[in-house]
């Protein structure tokens, strides 16, 4: 640690911190652009280093100017920092800035603007030039510059806080490969998203379908290997079955959730293949990841090639769900924002940095320059790809006022854009109370949640080192929570199962398939289907994770985000060897799909259409027309009250010989009833 530093923690509070052995003593003296002025000491403690000092003074403020502590008699002095003023109220009002950010390029003149009230001096570094920003209102630099810069490497120089930061445009939406330069990159050249009618959606044609782009080709059928181009292509599998998007529609899917695309740190965009990383370690929220890009060389690709990735799906019928991390980055102290404006976009306790995500470091989502660039960010996804959706990773350490407006003005582009995300209680830089997580989620009616309540008791916690399970492997002491699911509740959190985001399985945990041989011991297909039939026909949003509808393995890893490659591929031939279970699960969608009367999005519509009870811990669940019958019972069971039944699907049954309908261990049914 330096001798002395100084900080200003707020318009009138410097805190100054003085090593025992430094020497550095009062009378402290804040030497300002205009002289020198007095500071008065109104608290200080001491710990074993170093001695602190709090000093108030009279002095008006001057955001951004550099000022100095001094001791005259003693020959010292040091740079006051900007810290915590930046997270004070008055702050985030002065320097509220509602106007464009980034670069606006035109052929004749492109504008630089880059939002750094902390800063002393803002330079672009363009072209071997510096050139100095002009500072304007609310703390933004701009730069006017005359002439073609298409496709030119840019960055900035920021003095702050003694220190001279390189970085890229925390707005640019053209990276250099490994993020080291931004680019502009000429709006004129993006082609437009194509124009594809997606017919309405009610809550029963929801089937979401979770993938990373590099998992869904990263195998010998495919041309362009991990690439966005991939989602383009038509080919087979060795035993001649289409591959590839057409097949995933086929499973009646309506969303693709795709793992994130954003440009991430731990892939090397030289090597794609050489390092292996699912992307939740973010670098910029404007550009997209370069290592899924065939040609490093062109730009332009980074935007045109996730355009037609986008375009495939939407193509074939399907929407687009961007998973996108904005909870935290990949390193915060290299991160363009903290080098931007020190202290302001991360969230601090205790003058720590808070470590809620659980890597590193948090958004905080609090700050209005913070919420301005998360909305920025996905507004220009919307008009850029046409995006239908978002899933955001670790919600529940966002604000709700963040994510009630990215509803707000998501919805204001595509009326029917969904958002959902992971609501887990984590204690962040937010109180839980001011959090979009599942306690609030009354209080954001229009956003979805994932269901763990739903997972913990239908199939059982997912990570290797649990060992419960539930109700459809074995478990029918949950009998009664798995019945309280099926309504599409997280105990009493929903306003509704449109809330409900119901999975088994997804990137994170132990796959749906290793969780049934760890805790059955081998690879039980009746309790394979009994728990996907569940899902499916489930009040809320059914979820699913890519592989999952042919029991796919990910050999007993439950964290395998950056692991080798093999425990995510996708195998495209066990669509052909596992068919007959596949088009069990597709049936079961198309059944959802095709009685949309059986699937609600109020809870007062549930509480009056839907009985579900209890039959020797087997589960009777009557909706319309229509009875679900789920035994995960060990044993069969004779159900003497139902004579005759008419068979709509189901697996592992019997109709004895006075004509009741019995039911194996671990089965299913969907019964019509005649009424």
């Amino acid at each position: 640690m330096e001798q002395f530093n100084a900080y200003f923690d707020d318009y009138n509070l410097i805190e100054l911190v003085v090593s025992k052995s430094s020497g550095f003593q009062a009378p402290f003296s804040l030497i300002t652009p205009k002289g020198v002025t007095g500071t008065n000491i109104i608290y200080q403690y001491e710990d074993h280093n170093n001695h602190y000092f709090g000093l108030s003074f009279t002095e008006p403020l001057q955001i951004g100017a550099n000022y100095y502590l001094g001791n005259a008699s003693a020959n010292m002095k040091c740079q006051v920092k900007y810290r915590f003023i930046v997270k004070t109220p008055r702050f985030d009002e002065e320097f509220n800035y509602t106007g464009p950010l980034g670069v606006t390029y035109a052929k004749e003149m492109t504008i630089f603007r880059l939002w750094a009230p902390t800063a002393s001096k803002v330079q672009l570094l363009l072209n071997g030039r510096v050139l100095d920003l002009d500072r304007r209102q609310q703390g933004v630099f701009v730069l006017v510059l005359k002439g073609d810069y298409d496709k030119c490497v840019y960055n900035y120089l920021v003095h702050v806080n003694g220190a001279v930061n390189e970085i890229i445009d925390p707005y640019g939406a053209g990276l250099t490969p490994n993020s080291t330069g931004s680019i502009i990159l000429d709006p004129k050249k993006f082609k437009k998203p194509a124009s594809y009618t997606l017919k309405p959606l009610s809550i029963a044609d929801y089937l979401i379908y979770e993938m990373s782009v590099y998992d869904f080709s990263n195998n010998r059928f495919f041309k362009n290997k991990g690439k966005y181009l991939a989602f383009q292509e038509v080919t087979n599998n060795d035993y001649k079955d289409s591959i590839g998007l057409g097949y995933i529609k086929s499973l009646g899917v309506s969303h693709i959730q795709l793992q994130p695309i954003l440009d991430f740190a731990t892939k090397d965009d030289y090597n794609p293949h050489g390092l292996y990383n699912w992307g939740y370690d973010p670098v910029s929220f404007f550009a997209m990841e370069g290592s899924y890009v065939s040609d490093l060389k062109d730009p332009y690709l980074r935007v045109s090639e996730a355009q037609g990735m986008v375009d495939a799906i939407h193509a074939q019928g399907m929407r687009v769900i961007l998973d996108v991390v904005y909870n935290h980055v990949y390193k915060h102290e290299s991160s363009c924002l903290e080098l931007a404006v020190p202290y302001y976009y991360f969230g601090y306790k205790n003058k720590a940095i808070t470590n809620g995500s659980l890597c590193g470091n948090d958004l905080d989502s609090s700050r209005k320059m913070v919420c301005k660039l998360i909305i920025d960010s996905v507004v220009d996804l919307i008009k850029k790809y046409a995006i239908n959706g978002l899933r955001i990773d670790l919600m529940g350490l966002s604000s709700k006022y963040l994510v009630d407006n990215l509803e707000i003005e998501s919805r204001k582009l595509d009326k029917d854009f969904v958002i959902y995300g992971e609501g887990w209680n984590m204690e962040g830089c937010l109180g839980v109370s001011e959090c979009a997580n599942l306690s609030n989620a009354k209080e954001l009616p229009d956003i979805a949640f994932f269901n763990d309540y739903f997972r913990d008791n239908v199939m059982g916690h997912s990570w290797s080192s649990a060992s419960q399970f539930g109700y459809a492997l074995g478990d029918v002491s949950k009998c009664i929570y798995a019945m309280d699911v099926l309504h599409g509740h997280h105990s009493s959190d929903f306003i509704g199962p449109i809330q409900s985001v119901n999975y088994l399985e997804c990137h994170d945990g132990l796959s749906y398939a290793d969780k049934i041989v760890k805790e059955c011991g081998f690879l039980d297909q009746g309790r394979a289907i009994l728990g996907l039939a569940m899902l499916v026909l489930a009040q809320g949003i059914p979820f699913i994770h890519m592989g999952e509808e042919f029991l796919k393995s990910k050999k007993m890893i439950d964290n395998s985000y950056l692991n080798l490659e093999s425990e995510n591929d996708y195998d495209w031939n066990e669509i052909s060897r596992k068919k007959t279970f596949i088009h069990m699960f597709k049936q079961l969608i198309k059944f959802r799909q095709e009685h949309p009367e059986l699937f609600f999005v109020k809870e007062e519509d549930v509480v009056e259409n839907v009985k579900i009870s209890e039959f020797y811990r087997s589960i009777v669940y009557d909706v319309g027309n229509y009875t679900f019958i789920f035994n995960g019972n060990d044993h069969e069971l004779v159900y003497p009250d139902i004579n005759d039944p008419n068979i709509v699907l189901g697996n592992r049954m019997n109709i004895t010989r006075e004509g009741k309908l019995q039911l194996d261990a671990a089965a299913f049914v969907i019964l019509l009833n005649d009424k």
